[in-house]
């Protein structure tokens, strides 16, 4: 089973992260959230953990039906892939209104 890949730190669940996933589940697209494990600041309150238990119940329904998951990925500083991977990298950029 493949998946729709979305690394970030999920601090607060806002329009652009529920539009970014929106695009992919309107596509008939699984979705896999990776919260990066990131050390809690001024800008990053919450733990990874705290980011797991609200996501988990933001969107309960869609995980019940195994249309997104979620994991906790260490902190990560690049994303790296090798030459004739058989996934795509896009990139999705919402409109000014969101």
């Amino acid at each position: 089973m493949k998946y729709s890949l979305y690394i970030d730190r999920w601090q607060t669940w806002n329009d652009d992260h529920q539009w970014l996933i929106d695009q992919q589940l309107e596509e008939g697209n699984r979705i896999l959230l990776c919260i990066r494990d990131v050390q809690p600041d001024e800008k990053n309150p919450l733990t990874s953990e705290q980011i797991h238990k609200n996501l988990s119940k933001i969107h309960y329904k869609l995980i019940k039906q195994g249309k997104i998951r979620l994991m906790i990925i260490p902190d990560i500083d690049s994303f790296n892939y090798g030459t004739d991977s058989d996934y795509q990298v896009i990139q999705h950029t919402p409109t000014n209104n969101i």
